[in-house]
């Protein structure tokens, strides 16, 4: 997981799944108008991933918690 800036002020959550070889199978980004910043990743027995941050660009436009989950397949 990383955090990537799109534009000069805003930052967004980025995951990139990889092979055994390092070549990348996909990549998800996920963000809006303000900060998504991922802080914690997770992964169940079934290979799912789960990533919780907090976002300024949904809810109140305060730092609002988000969990995301994806699955092997993105």
């Amino acid at each position: 997981m990383f955090l990537h800036r799109f534009d000069s002020t805003d930052y967004d959550t980025y995951l990139i799944k990889v092979d055994i070889n390092g070549v990348v199978d996909w990549t998800r980004s996920w963000g809006g108008g303000g900060d998504e910043i991922g802080v914690s990743v997770a992964l169940d027995s079934s290979e799912n991933v789960y990533i919780i941050g907090s976002t300024t660009s949904y809810g109140e436009g305060y730092d609002d918690l988000f969990l995301l989950k994806y699955n092997n397949y993105g």
